[in-house]
């Protein structure tokens, strides 16, 4: 799981990046505070899923489903602002 959410961050930095790139500064302002909210929400849903057991697996796992989902999102966001030009 830990090389698959390595794999998965790398994913959506290039993407993050790539769409950062290709906005406006005020466009890439809000999407840079979306951002900051996302990965907070992460986090706590990653805990949440985890439990008061701590079950690192379940955290894991929530961690790489979340980060692959914000990746293909910011991918389609940059395919449909690409597609605009």
């Amino acid at each position: 799981i830990c090389a698959c959410l390595v794999g998965s961050e790398m994913c959506i930095r290039d993407r993050y990046n790539a769409l950062l790139e290709a906005l406006s500064q005020e466009e890439a302002l809000k999407l840079a505070n979306e951002e900051k909210d996302w990965l907070k929400k992460r986090e706590s849903d990653a805990a949440d899923s985890s439990g008061k057991t701590g079950n690192g697996l379940s955290y894991a796992s929530s961690m790489v489903n979340q980060t692959r989902e914000r990746a293909y999102e910011l991918a389609k966001r940059y395919d449909e602002l690409a597609g605009k030009d």
